[in-house]
């Protein structure tokens, strides 16, 4: 019979202390790297979605990955002109389905196992949620005190 090392339990006695640190400030290092090009923050996922478009074959170029960004980027830019415009039922109906947008899409994520921990979420995913709730909140008071 054949035995089998098991790899995950040998350890590299032959690197120095030194050796060793380096190549693993060289491995972290790159990481690092791979992991910056891989991770986008919504707004680039939301022009990710344009640019993965192709004018020939239009539906079927849509990556439906990217179309909650897309969407939550153009109601993010209907609610900044429609609060300058000062139209609170449109701002609380934009936030609300903002809100339901990304809440949605990040459950089906979660389900689907795309997200594996709830800590691939950036702190600012949640300041955004926090943001619209509040705008929310906002624009139904001022729709109550006009009423």
């Amino acid at each position: 019979m054949e035995k089998r090392i098991d790899y995950s339990r040998v350890k590299e006695y032959h690197y120095a202390s030194k050796e060793l640190a380096d190549k693993k400030r060289e491995i972290v290092n790159k990481f690092l790297i791979v992991k910056q090009d891989m991770t986008n923050n919504g707004y680039q996922l939301g022009f990710l979605f344009i640019q993965v478009l192709d004018r020939n074959d239009f539906l079927n170029s849509i990556d439906y990955g990217y179309l909650p960004f897309f969407l939550t980027l153009i109601i993010t830019v209907l609610l900044i002109y429609f609060a300058f415009k000062r139209k609170a039922k449109y701002i609380l109906i934009l936030s609300v389905l903002n809100l339901l947008i990304l809440i949605v899409h990040l459950v089906m994520f979660y389900c689907c196992e795309f997200l594996e921990d709830i800590y691939q979420i950036k702190f600012s995913y949640y300041l955004f949620v926090i943001n619209l709730l509040l705008i929310s909140i906002e624009s139904y008071k001022i729709m109550r005190l006009k009423i």
